[in-house]
């Protein structure tokens, strides 16, 4: 089983910085390119398909010289534009007689971007139309466009995931040895444009990407992911992600990434599992999931959102516990007894209820049990 290569942090050790300091100062190496490869083949830094990761050594070189353990040779050329990507400067038609309903949509095809041509019409798309734009992304990715013959109808993207994330991590179940080791298996879903409106297309196309995201990373890069993760501002509901089967595991901090970097808004956390045999493979415990609950969730079955199931000792009492509670939220600052338009049986019911022995299961705590738990779930999402 393919394991990503630490290669930063093996560069780090201390033994590497006299080997490494060496390296650099072979004169047969005239570029950093030169450098990155040696180093590669020096310390075994190979990808699945057995290249040389150039460079993600290169990256961690240049990082190690910012830090004074290695000199580098000067570069031969200026960098690159950060984040600069190419995209048209006109955005793309709108798509032309879209019908409302996604199984009416005619030729809907998802294209995997493999050419420049396509590279660059994705980045027009994301540019023009998604709200975070066009960027240039980090780690393996696979980029794939919405084709019909109504136009193009929308761009979904992956790329590296999150470095560290609690909810996920929590779910997953691993320390922090796993997690470097098995992080290159985690796909982020980093970008979604559905255009124009078409129900239920978002979620189709989910269901269409999920379904064959696993075997095109294998082909392009050998090796299968395991879990899928993406996040959901609070401006949007997340309906799409959640019909597709992704499962709510937590929210983010919303603390800022940069120091100079104002707070973020928190985000839903959501995760996919591409591989429902992952946990055996990575020899990982299951994590039971905490249900977690919106406050304003369940408010048109409060009764049985916050009394349901009590532990009371029978079945009939928390059955008894959920009509009184609805019996008792219509008289509110009144006697139970007050209103005779109320069932003589149902009042007489709750009295039983209250006056069970001392000794019994009909207890504050147990009567609010459900209350508790309900509150929790509701934390949980804030």
């Amino acid at each position: 089983m393919f394991v990503q290569n630490q290669i930063l942090r093996t560069l780090s050790q201390p033994g590497s910085a006299a080997r490494l300091e060496q390296m650099s100062a072979g004169q047969s190496l005239g570029t950093r390119a030169d450098l990155a490869r040696a180093v590669c083949e020096a310390f075994q830094f190979f990808d699945a398909h057995g290249r040389a990761q150039v460079g993600t050594c290169g990256r961690a070189l240049s990082k190690l010289a910012a830090r004074g353990v290695v000199t580098l040779p000067g570069p031969r050329s200026s960098p690159p534009r950060s984040g600069h990507v190419r995209i048209r400067v006109q955005a793309l038609p709108q798509p032309a007689g879209l019908p409302g309903q996604v199984d009416q949509v005619r030729g809907l095809s998802v294209v995997l971007v493999e050419t420049r041509a396509q590279r660059v019409l994705w980045n027009t798309l994301l540019a023009h139309e998604h709200p975070r734009g066009a960027k240039r992304f980090l780690g393996p990715q696979l980029q794939y466009l919405i084709h019909s013959d109504h136009g193009y109808l929308g761009a979904v993207g992956f790329s590296a995931a999150v470095l560290r994330l609690a909810a996920r991590d929590t779910w997953m179940g691993w320390g922090e040895a796993e997690r470097r080791r098995h992080l290159h298996r985690v796909l982020g879903l980093s970008r979604l444009l559905i255009r124009g409106s078409c129900r239920n297309l978002a979620s189709h196309v989910l269901g269409r990407v999920l379904r064959r995201v696993a075997a095109d990373f294998a082909a392009r890069y050998n090796f299968r992911p395991w879990v899928v993760e993406t996040f959901v501002d609070p401006a949007w509901s997340g309906s799409c992600f959640k019909a597709a089967n992704f499962v709510p595991v937590g929210v983010t901090s919303g603390k800022p990434r940069h120091a100079h970097e104002d707070a973020r808004t928190r985000k839903l956390v959501l995760v996919y599992e591409l591989d429902p045999t992952w946990r055996a493979q990575m020899q990982a415990h299951t994590v039971r999931r905490l249900p977690v609950r919106e406050p304003h969730e369940g408010l048109d079955a409060w009764v049985s959102n916050e009394f349901g199931g009590a532990p009371l000792g029978d079945h009939r009492l928390s059955v008894r516990l959920e009509k009184s509670a609805a019996l008792l939220a219509e008289v509110i600052g009144h006697g139970i007894a007050r209103h005779t338009d109320h069932d003589l049986a149902a009042v007489r019911g709750c009295y039983r209820l209250l006056g069970q022995p001392a000794s019994s299961a009909v207890t504050p705590e147990n009567i609010l049990a459900p209350h508790r738990a309900r509150t929790l779930e509701r934390m949980r999402s804030q």
